[in-house]
């Protein structure tokens, strides 16, 4: 558990020091990508749109993108529940 722990402090700092536009936003994209991650079938979460191109401004949205192999496909349910989740808690 320590390890994950570490393992997600230290992806955090990653994405700040990467994408340093995204301080404000971190938390969010953290607590979004942490249950997601455990979504069967999924094998990539990736950032997108202005931050990556780094147009992104103080009321820039977030934009993910969910890869997954078309012989397994993930749950929508799953990650309807996710988003639900964390729509509720902020």
């Amino acid at each position: 558990m320590v390890a994950e722990s570490r393992a997600g402090a230290s992806a955090n700092e990653s994405l700040r020091s990467r994408y340093p536009q995204l301080i404000g936003k971190g938390r969010l994209l953290v607590e979004l990508v942490e249950p997601l991650r455990g979504v069967q079938g999924l094998v990539a979460i990736v950032l997108g749109g202005s931050y990556v191109s780094g147009l992104a401004h103080e009321n820039s949205d977030l934009d993910i993108g969910l890869y997954y192999r078309e012989a397994a496909p993930i749950s929508i349910s799953d990650v309807r529940s996710v988003a639900e989740k964390i729509s509720s808690d902020g």
